[in-house]
C-alpha cells in the first residue's frame, strides 16, 4: 500500500464519520484540511506507567466556499441595488434619488440577511464542535477509569448484531 492509497483510505474515514454524526455534520461548511501524526503522553492508573503513543489526527478546517459565498452576497446585492435603480426609473419613471434610496435599502437588507445566516451557521457549528468535544471527555474519562479491556469488536465493525 502506497502513502496515497493509505491517505485515500483516511480521507474516506473521515467521511464516513462525518455521515456517522449525522444530519448537522452534513450541514457545516468544513472539510478535511490535512492529517498529521502527533505524539501522545498515556498515563495508565493500573501500574502508574507513562508512555507515548503516536497517532493521526484529522483536523478540519473551514471551506473555502464559505469565504466565497459571503463575496458573492456581497456582489450580489450591489447588483440588485443598480438594477432596482434603473428599473425603477427607466421602465417606471420613478424619481432617481427615491430609485437609489430604496435600491441600496434593499441591498443592505440583503447583506443583513446573509450576515445572520453566516452568523447563525458559526454559532451551530460552535455549539456542535463543543458538543463532541465533551462527548469526547467524557468518553475519554469513562474509558481511563475502566481496568477492563474489551476484545470484542464492536458491532458497527463486525456488520450488526448475529
Amino acid at each position: 500500500m502506497t502513502n496515497t492509497d493509505l491517505l485515500r483510505y483516511l480521507r474516506q474515514y473521515y467521511y464516513q464519520l462525518k455521515v456517522c454524526r449525522g444530519f448537522i455534520e452534513a450541514l457545516l461548511p468544513k472539510t478535511l484540511s490535512f492529517i498529521e501524526i502527533v505524539d501522545v503522553d498515556v498515563k495508565t492508573d493500573t501500574f502508574d506507567l507513562q508512555y507515548e503513543v503516536r497517532a493521526l489526527r484529522l483536523v478540519s478546517t473551514w471551506h473555502v466556499n464559505v469565504a466565497g459565498l459571503a463575496v458573492v452576497a456581497t456582489l450580489l446585492s450591489i447588483v440588485l441595488s443598480i438594477v432596482w435603480t434603473a428599473v425603477a426609473v427607466r421602465v417606471y419613471d420613478q424619481d432617481i434619488q427615491t430609485s437609489v434610496q430604496t435600491g441600496f435599502t434593499l441591498g443592505g437588507y440583503l447583506i443583513t440577511a446573509e450576515a445572520l445566516v453566516i452568523a447563525m451557521v458559526a454559532y451551530s457549528a460552535s455549539l456542535y464542535e463543543m458538543n463532541i468535544k465533551e462527548q469526547r471527555e467524557a468518553e475519554s474519562l469513562a474509558h481511563n477509569h475502566s481496568r477492563r479491556v474489551s476484545l470484542q469488536a464492536p458491532e458497527a465493525w463486525s456488520g450488526g448484531a448475529m
